[in-house]
């Protein structure tokens, strides 16, 4: 894996732990307020997920190779080169000792 897809891979996990942590609080605050239950949450979740999934069934039916293969074609053309990475990739992140920072 090359410096990029880990840069990538490192900024989704980066997202998706902050997206994780306010949906809980916000959960948690409408809960505390009494403004829903956890159940009423819960089956608003479960519903989501369902619908959800039908729209991804519905649409991977719609999809043939050649939309796969223009897809990758895109991926592999936009993908940066190493001498391409700006401040802004590494812009919140340190590697320098403790204390340091």
């Amino acid at each position: 894996m090359n410096s990029i897809s880990k840069i990538t891979i490192k900024k989704l996990k980066s997202k998706l732990l902050t997206q994780s942590l306010v949906t809980q609080s916000l959960m948690d605050l409408l809960i505390e307020k009494k403004i829903f239950t956890r159940e009423e949450i819960l089956d608003k979740i479960d519903f989501n997920m369902e619908l959800w999934e039908e729209v991804v069934a519905e649409n991977k039916e719609r999809i043939t190779d050649a939309d796969v293969d223009v897809l990758n074609e895109i991926l592999e053309t936009d993908v940066l080169e190493e001498s391409e990475l700006g401040e802004d990739v590494f812009s919140g992140l340190y590697y320098g000792p403790m204390g340091e920072c």
